[in-house]
């Protein structure tokens, strides 16, 4: 069997998959894999193919302060411009030689409604945060928020539509089929593998058999390197993601709330800011762009994050309490999912202080009711094998197309 990812090119998306992958090719299945080259390395360890393509959404990425109606019509712009990007480098590397099987992000619907109907290749959707249905909506919340869906008059989506027609009518795309091919939705029966544990998702008794809800897929990420903790002190992460970190305001407040004190602080402050900026640390803190997260939460007492889903999981996985202080609309729903399951705190970014982050911290390291709780979750999440269970739906869905 032959199975291509189509994933956003983001730590929060490819992340998830890297353990359904590693296990495809256990398997002896061949994996292709289009990204950045600052994913190569990532891919290349699980065993399967790298495809590199240089990502527009990379290079341009400027994430805004404020989430609205135009960003959410603006970004499924950019996604398309990343399937112009990507769709013809993945044709020459696989000409001749398609997949039995398309995975692809449920945010990158483009790329993979043209090819798996050029190919004519079924589609196995993933989705690395929480599914939607009826009950429970991910677009209803983000309007709650503020970030409705645009108008159809909005210029950025009749520029989508006029763009994506063209994309599509060159891969012999029937045009009464357009409007629904753009759609940032799973269609049909198909199944869904969603990487989030079904206790963790709200209404979940009304999801239906075809979501299959694995959990997260964690493995050892060598590429990211090694790390142990310094000393006896407990260990302190502190986050804020890969995407919406460009916040020095955020990190002199936690340096300055946890200077002197027990903590030993593991400061992940990503590659806008310069650690100078921030002025003298502590002797109790490390400041690094990017860490091995996954190894620090081994170690961790206590989680400062954004909130977003793989960091989310990744802490349950490890029964490490969060301080979630969210930075967009969906982060703000997972950390809101935290605090409604016992199993952390949620602090607004407008109003955050450096005591109150302390304070949060503190009152979690120390709250038995929550690390049982945690304790019980990250049980549940082991329970699955969730590389295992998503791998055999792939090969169920490449096999008979269900």
């Amino acid at each position: 069997m032959h199975v291509t990812f189509l994933v956003v090119p983001g730590h929060g998306h490819i992340n998830p998959t890297l353990g359904v992958v590693a296990e495809l090719v256990k398997r002896g299945h061949r994996v292709t894999y289009p990204v950045p080259e600052k994913f190569v390395d990532a891919i290349q360890a699980t065993g399967a193919e790298s495809v590199l393509y240089e990502s527009p959404l990379n290079q341009t990425w400027d994430p805004p302060r404020r989430f609205t109606s135009s960003f959410f019509a603006s970004f499924q712009l950019r996604l398309l411009e990343e399937a112009l990007v990507m769709v013809p480098v993945l044709e020459k590397y696989l000409a001749g030689n398609p997949p039995d099987l398309i995975s692809y992000d449920g945010f990158v619907p483009f790329a993979a409604r043209v090819l798996g109907h050029a190919w004519n290749r079924p589609l196995l959707m993933t989705s690395p945060t929480l599914a939607s249905n009826e009950n429970f909506s991910l677009r209803e919340q983000f309007a709650k928020r503020g970030m409705t869906r645009p108008a159809e008059d909005d210029p950025a989506v009749i520029e989508l539509r006029e763009r994506f027609a063209t994309f599509a009518t060159g891969y012999g795309v029937p045009s009464d089929r357009m409007d629904a091919m753009r759609e940032l939705s799973a269609s049909g029966d198909a199944p869904m593998i969603v990487f989030v544990p079904k206790r963790f998702q709200p209404a979940a008794d009304t999801f239906g058999d075809r979501y299959v809800f694995v959990g997260p897929c964690l493995t050892e990420r060598p590429h990211q390197g090694d790390w142990r903790p310094s000393g006896n002190e407990p260990v302190l992460l502190i986050s804020l993601g890969t995407a919406f970190n460009d916040r020095p305001e955020f990190f002199r407040a936690c340096l300055e709330a946890f200077a002197g004190t027990p903590w030993q602080v593991v400061m992940s402050i990503g590659a806008r800011i310069d650690p100078a900026d921030l002025g003298p640390l502590p002797s109790n803190v490390a400041v690094h762009p990017h860490v091995p997260q996954v190894q620090v939460l081994r170690h961790a007492r206590a989680f400062v994050s954004h909130g977003g889903m793989g960091s989310t999981m990744e802490a349950l996985y490890h029964a490490v309490p969060l301080v979630a202080v969210p930075q967009m609309p969906e982060q703000e729903i997972n950390a809101e999912r935290v605090v409604e399951l016992g199993l952390g705190r949620m602090l607004h970014p407008d109003a955050v202080t450096g005591a109150a982050i302390r304070d949060a911290v503190d009152e979690l390291a120390t709250d038995e009711a929550t690390r049982a709780r945690l304790a019980d979750m990250s049980r549940h999440i082991r329970a699955t094998d969730a590389a295992t269970v998503a791998a055999d739906v792939m090969e169920a869905r490449a096999r008979n197309g269900s």
